[in-house]
């Protein structure tokens, strides 16, 4: 997962601070190579999984997974890029609740 470093929260905004990552896409490195072989595929595979479980032990669903929300920085690491859109099991999205305390806070 990709670090929250900081965040601002404004009557009329709120940002997110995160670490700054260097890698490539999963998607980028399918467009130029091909298709991946099963060795090469497993551990990246393996790596996805565990983070979304850890994402979902944590009560949170990422909502758009694809291969551009997915950053190779070396073959052995991975991150889990656009929680955007993330939902907490049982409430609305992060965004969604930020916009209703916008809302309220005017």
């Amino acid at each position: 997962m990709v670090k929250v470093i900081d965040y601002d929260d404004k009557p009329m905004y709120f940002a997110i601070i995160m670490e700054l990552l260097e890698g490539e896409d999963l998607n980028s490195i399918i467009k130029t190579n091909g298709a991946m072989k099963p060795a090469m595929a497993m551990p990246i595979f393996t790596q996805i999984l565990d983070a979304f479980q850890y994402a979902h032990n944590k009560g949170i669903v990422h909502r758009d997974v694809k291969p551009s929300n997915i950053l190779l920085m070396i073959i052995t690491i991975l991150k889990i890029l656009d929680f955007g859109i993330a939902k907490i099991f049982g409430t609305q999205t992060i965004l969604q609740q930020q916009a209703l305390k916008w809302k309220f806070s005017i």
